[in-house]
């Protein structure tokens, strides 16, 4: 018979290291793990251990998901990867740009329309303007009608392409890109919210835009309806999650893209409804233009001027009549 090979003992934990006096010596004490530095979601101020309220802005600590909001001071943690925030002056810089652009494109298209109207409407103003130019004119009406609703379409449709992809004339030429708190790009219901937003934030005395200036995440006004962060991009490009994104992660988004869709109605129908009261024929155009000069000239003799009274007093009609001098009737 083969006797079985001994099993392996386990293994021991070597004894203490004894002193002279054969008492074991006590085991070296253990440095405890530094506790990483926490900082506020909010306004980014360092947060001391313990502490359940920020103690320069008063926000609870951890009442906003990590992730998606500023962990410190001037950038964003966006799915693991941590963005600097966009400075103001640069977002700035890019408005100047993309208004620039924008001025260009329309001053092209507004003198491509413009002067065919100036040439047509010419003759209309001399005062032997033959039926023939009437016609022309109310021709050249005709084809301009028919290029403005799909021209209306066509921008609008365009800045939303902008504002879907996180992309601008602006901001690729300095180095900018508008995410959305989860990481991926705005896409069709952020990019709405954008894009109608971008009107608030202008139309209240440029409000919205000054707004990003002293936000804490320098968010816009429609950053904030959109649930977006304007961030710099970095040398290795935005780095995107995996998986296919979701249409919308906002509630406020989905909102404001609804009033996109009917801020778009109301600007069809504004459109259609102006199509269809401008004169088509030279007849029509003709008596436009008679009945317009009437009513200018009925408003202006129901017009009664009044001059003011004076400062001193009443209004002078006429000057009194001065006493001759004595002998001012000689003859010299």
């Amino acid at each position: 018979m083969t006797t079985p090979p001994d099993a392996p003992e386990p293994a021991r934990e070597p004894a203490p290291f004894p002193t002279a006096d054969g008492i074991p010596a006590p085991a070296p004490p253990t440095s405890p793990q530094a506790t990483p530095p926490r900082f506020c979601a909010v306004c980014g101020a360092a947060l001391p251990e313990g502490m359940r309220f920020c103690p320069s802005c008063g926000a609870q600590v951890g009442s906003v998901a990590p992730g998606s909001i500023a962990i410190a001071r001037g950038t964003v943690a966006i799915a693991g990867t941590t963005y600097d925030l966009a400075s103001w002056w640069r977002r700035f810089g890019a408005v100047l740009i993309d208004g620039l652009v924008g001025s260009l494109i329309f001053g092209a298209v507004a003198g491509l329309a413009v002067l065919p109207i100036i040439a047509a409407f010419g003759p209309l103003f001399e005062p032997d303007a033959r039926e023939a130019d009437w016609d022309a004119a109310a021709s050249v009406i005709r084809i301009g009608l028919t290029w403005l609703l799909p021209l209306t379409l066509l921008s609008t449709a365009m800045g939303l392409a902008f504002e879907v992809y996180g992309w601008s004339f602006g901001k690729a030429a300095l180095g900018m890109r508008a995410v959305r708190g989860d990481g991926h790009r705005p896409g069709l219901i952020h990019g709405a919210a954008r894009a109608i937003g971008e009107r608030v934030s202008g139309g209240v005395l440029l409000l919205g835009y000054l707004w990003a200036a002293w936000d804490p995440k320098r968010q816009a006004w429609h950053d904030k309806f959109a649930d977006t962060y304007v961030v710099r991009v970095p040398v290795g490009g935005i780095v995107r999650p995996a998986g296919s994104a979701p249409l919308s992660t906002s509630t406020a988004a989905k909102i404001w893209a609804g009033i996109w869709v009917l801020s778009l109605l109301y600007n069809v129908v504004s459109v259609t409804s102006f199509t269809s009261q401008v004169p088509r024929t030279g007849a029509e155009l003709r008596s436009f233009f008679e009945q317009l000069e009437a009513d200018f000239e009925s408003d202006f003799e129901d017009f009664e001027f009044e001059p003011p009274p004076t400062p001193r007093g009443p209004r002078i009609e006429a000057l009194p009549s001065l006493p001759a001098l004595p002998g001012a009737d000689r003859p010299a």
